[in-house]
């Protein structure tokens, strides 16, 4: 089950209403829940009871129902029992329940504490916290929850970084906030609003009908001022109706799915949608397939790979000061050491003096190439540390919630044919659609009315290479669908080169991968060297700025080749 922030905003309210003085009678935990009692007297018999059910998971889920038979509980809910109910709050921007509690102890004192319910798919557990010296008194988790603090330790509550209120903040503050994350509009709003997630993300933006996949940096003001009005409507919701319904895991929210096709069951409040009765209202789609398990294995692979890629890029990025250490050091004693040499030279940034740096220059470099070369990877690694970790973060997440589906299927827990399909676009294969909308690239004559020269590699994979700027720009950003592999040269001015994929699922050979870069060495100003540096990536991460000039790229996740230049066979038929 998954309740957003802004849901669990509104619970909170209607549990205050109803059950803030009431007392804890009695609360039972195994090891697969916790269960209140709650009860508008401490001890005696009353009609007014009713019990929250909080089941660990994975999946969790949270359930309220009148009048529970509770057993005694033996454990660390001792402490809560006997307890009054002072007050309950959603921690905002948070999927946490928080109910401040207080009991006399043993010499009649008062004391006071909080039951935080972490509502976090696909875990959920309950932590109690003595409000006088901020420790925990008690911890219900599941057995295989390895998040869920020790007892005796600290509180930390989960960290949130400052993010936008709509309600709150300013439209120049939301639009200042929007153009700093920049990117596509739906990573952008995640990041910057607070409580967002992808399931408000996407009603937010089909209440403002843009596209979720638009850039930030063509948004109007108009577009972003709808933008601001709509989540302030929506962060303002202070009750239901609420919506209910089963696609994957059971959702229960105040906004309705922006999905027309998807099956709900509205009530009135939150609480009724958390009753037993609604379960049984809510159509449960068909049936998980055999294959679903072997699917989710893979797209949890496919995600691990992920996450240890963006991790390793991440871990390279802590070189940026010593690149730029060295670079600068060389900058200032360009003149000690001679093209294509080596030797030692001061460190600029000692403040004593006596630190020396060893360089050493690839034969035919001079000082300022190496230095200029050492200041562009410095600062490239730079701007990898500011983009990579919202990325890295995103890529844990999923790879917790497809965990989180994966026990869900092994506990008995049915996942539809379409929600696995859905699953799998957003997970695996969220890229670029082909651009004509049946195949895996683009017509093989349609080449947008530029001219490529056309190669063949020894083992028939198909090489373009761009005659011009106006050229390169086609090739790079309309031709290339997003799996092809892109080349140029390092440092000099020439061709952009695609080695085409053409529906293929095998990776090109090192072979082809060094006729394709001897091709983008040959036409570029390197021709004559007799080898030339070549980088390359797929060309689904080549982007071009806003505005920028024709030819003009921008790449990541780049890897360099050493190659001589060199020409490939004509396709059949191709003039130069």
């Amino acid at each position: 089950m998954i309740l957003d922030s802004l849901t669990i905003k509104v619970l909170a309210a209607e549990l205050a209403n109803r059950h803030v003085g009431c007392h804890i009678r009695n609360a039972h935990a195994d090891d697969t829940g916790l269960d209140l009692l709650l009860a508008s007297a401490p001890g005696g018999e009353t009609d007014d009871t009713w019990g929250i059910r909080l089941e660990y998971g994975p999946p969790g889920t949270l359930s309220l129902a009148p009048a529970p038979t509770l057993a005694d509980g033996g454990g660390r809910e001792r402490y809560l029992q006997g307890s009054r109910i002072d007050s309950i709050v959603a921690v905002p921007g948070d999927r946490v329940l928080s109910l401040c509690l207080s009991r006399p102890d043993a010499e009649s004192r008062l004391t006071h504490g909080l039951l935080h319910i972490l509502l976090i798919p696909p875990r959920y557990r309950a932590v109690l916290v003595s409000r006088s010296h901020g420790r925990i008194l008690g911890v219900w988790a599941g057995r295989g929850d390895r998040r869920a603090p020790a007892y005796g330790s600290p509180y930390q509550a989960p960290v949130m970084a400052e993010r936008l209120d709509p309600v709150r903040h300013t439209e120049a503050e939301f639009a200042d906030t929007l153009q700093r994350h920049g990117g596509a509009l739906e990573q952008a709003l995640q990041q910057a609003l607070a409580g967002a997630d992808r399931h408000l993300i996407s009603r937010l933006c089909a209440d403002s009908e843009i596209d979720p996949g638009a850039a930030v940096a063509d948004l109007a003001d108009g577009d972003i001022a709808t933008l601001r009005r709509m989540a302030q409507q929506l962060w303002s919701r202070a009750a239901g109706p609420v919506y209910r319904w089963t696609r994957g895991p059971i959702r229960v929210s105040v906004a309705a799915p922006a999905e027309k096709d998807i099956h709900t069951v509205r009530f009135a409040t939150v609480s009724s949608a958390l009753e037993p009765a609604a379960e049984e209202a809510t159509i449960v789609p068909i049936g998980s397939t055999p294959g679903h398990r072997r699917r989710l294995e893979k797209v949890l692979r496919v995600l691990q790979r992920r996450g240890t890629g963006l991790q390793k890029d991440l871990d390279e990025a802590d070189d940026a000061d010593a690149l730029e250490r060295r670079g600068n050091s060389l900058m200032a004693a360009a003149a000690a050491i001679e093209t294509g040499g080596n030797g030692s030279i001061p460190d600029v940034h000692d403040a004593r003096g006596s630190a020396m740096i060893d360089i050493r220059l690839a034969p035919g470099e001079t000082s300022a190439q190496h230095a200029a070369r050492l200041l562009r990877r410095s600062a490239k690694l730079r701007r990898r540390a500011h983009v990579l970790p919202p990325r890295l973060h995103r890529v844990r997440e999923l790879i917790f919630e497809t965990e989180g589906l994966l026990e869900g299927l092994r506990q008995g827990d049915e996942i539809s044919e379409e929600t696995m399909a859905r699953w799998e676009r957003r997970v695996e294969v969220r890229q670029t659609p082909p651009r004509d909308g049946k195949g895996d690239g683009p017509p093989e004559d349609d080449r947008q009315g530029a001219r490529p020269r056309r190669y063949l590699t020894s083992d028939g994979w198909s090489v373009w290479a761009g005659r011009n700027n106006r050229e390169n720009d086609i090739l790079s950003h309309r031709l290339a669908t997003q799996n092809d592999v892109w080349f140029h040269a390092h440092g000099y001015a020439g061709s952009h080169v695609i080695l085409r994929r053409e529906g293929r699922k095998e990776d090109p050979s090192s072979r082809a991968l060094e006729e394709a870069a001897g091709v983008a060495a040959y036409w570029s100003k390197g021709r004559t060297a007799n080898k030339v540096p070549v980088v390359y990536t797929l060309a689904k991460f080549v982007s071009k700025p806003r505005g920028a000039v024709p030819g003009l790229a921008v790449m990541k996740r780049e890897k360099t080749i050493m190659v001589r230049p060199a020409l490939l066979p004509a396709e059949e038929g191709e003039k130069d």
